[in-house]
């Protein structure tokens, strides 16, 4: 089972049992952004902490769902460093991307 943004509600937060395991908070704010439109922010947020909460502690979820969880992480990083030896293979495509190198090394940085 994979656990995304786009399927955390109804694995994570319909779950009582599982949605105990996080910290209260989390749990609250996403109620409060369910119920409450103008509120739509925090349950956006909480559905964020809580993937960032069980990609840091996969055990917990391990107790409860019987199959195997990979929670997939949201990138929300705007900006990217890479450091690659020349003799090394380039795997990173952006269309926003800046390239310096010295004798050794490629200094690549993107950013969206």
């Amino acid at each position: 089972m994979i656990i995304t943004l786009q399927n955390i509600d109804s694995i994570i937060f319909a779950n009582p049992k599982i949605k105990d395991l996080l910290p209260k908070h989390i749990g609250d704010s996403w109620l409060f952004g369910i119920r409450n439109q103008k509120l739509k922010h925090l349950a956006q947020r909480a559905r964020l902490q809580a993937l960032d909460y069980f990609d840091q502690n996969p055990d917990i979820l391990k107790k409860f769902i019987n199959e195997d969880a990979t929670v997939v992480p949201t990138d929300y990083h705007i900006a990217k460093d890479f450091v690659l030896d020349l003799n090394g293979e380039i795997d990173c495509l952006y269309s926003n991307f800046s390239i310096s190198r010295n004798e050794s090394k490629i200094y690549i940085s993107t950013w969206r």
